[in-house]
């Protein structure tokens, strides 16, 4: 048997060199557009854990609340302080440990994430702590935890402070911050001052602020919702450009080997 060596054609070598490119590109793209969605569907945000609901009245209890505690807040001057009431039912049908925590805080400047603290109290402790923004961090404890029992209703008093700021400083800042309502089996030995349960988490301040260093997150509706300013159609323009220059190169390369 005799095997013949067979030459490839110049238009046979940039086809095959053409597929490779567009491969390649392809699977850059869908790479780059897929592994977003994929982390975020991995891990979804709860909106709510099962046995806890909260009200603002102590009568309608629901899941979640539709708006931040402090909505109706407009500006607050210096050395102000102001105050809303959130009610927590525990639904289960034994007592559990309620936990209430700071979560997601942040402000546009440095000096206003200092001046601004948020505190809360119940009946048993009725004076706050208050902890600035800029001590808060995934779930801050801002009351010791209590015990609740099976469908008992607790009254929770939030708090927020602005310091006697002087005159010019962080004037026209902004903040935000969160509480994180959590409950947790009987069973258990409660919470550890490092857990950060799962819970509701439910905005205090309405605004969406410029993070310390003047860098503005996207509003997208949702409390918190990390948005790295990155569009989808950025990397799907720039394989379709990619495209483009690889396709010219491999024609003009062809091109030239014709006329060889």
């Amino acid at each position: 048997m005799i095997i013949r060596a067979t030459r490839r054609t110049p238009r046979a070598a940039t086809t095959i060199l053409a597929a490779i490119v567009l491969a390649t590109v392809a699977a850059t793209t869908a790479a780059i557009l897929i592994a977003p969605h994929a982390a975020s569907a991995a891990q979804p945000t709860p909106v709510g854990e099962p046995g806890i609901e909260v009200s603002r009245n102590g009568v309608n209890f629901t899941s979640t609340l539709d708006d931040s505690l402090f909505s109706g807040l407009g500006a607050v001057v210096p050395h102000d302080s102001v105050s809303e009431v959130l009610w927590v039912r525990n639904t289960t049908a034994e007592r559990a440990y309620l936990r209430i925590s700071g979560t997601r805080a942040a402000a546009s400047s440095d000096e206003f994430a200092r001046a601004i603290s948020v505190g809360a109290s119940d009946s048993t402790r009725p004076l706050a702590v208050y902890v600035p923004l800029a001590e808060i961090g995934d779930c801050t404890p801002l009351l010791p935890d209590a015990t609740v029992g099976a469908g008992e209703v607790i009254r929770i008093d939030l708090g927020l402070r602005i310091a006697d700021l002087s005159d010019r400083v962080a004037q026209g800042d902004s903040a935000r911050v969160s509480v994180l309502v959590s409950l947790r089996d009987p069973g258990s030995a409660g919470f550890t001052p490092s857990d950060c349960p799962r819970g509701i988490t439910i905005p205090v301040l309405p605004e969406s602020p410029q993070t310390a260093g003047g860098h503005s997150p996207a509003s997208t509706g949702v409390p918190f919702l990390a948005f790295t300013g990155t569009s989808p159609l950025a990397p799907a323009l720039t394989a379709v450009a990619l495209t483009a220059v690889g396709l010219a190169v491999i024609g003009v390369t062809a091109r030239r080997r014709a006329r060889r």
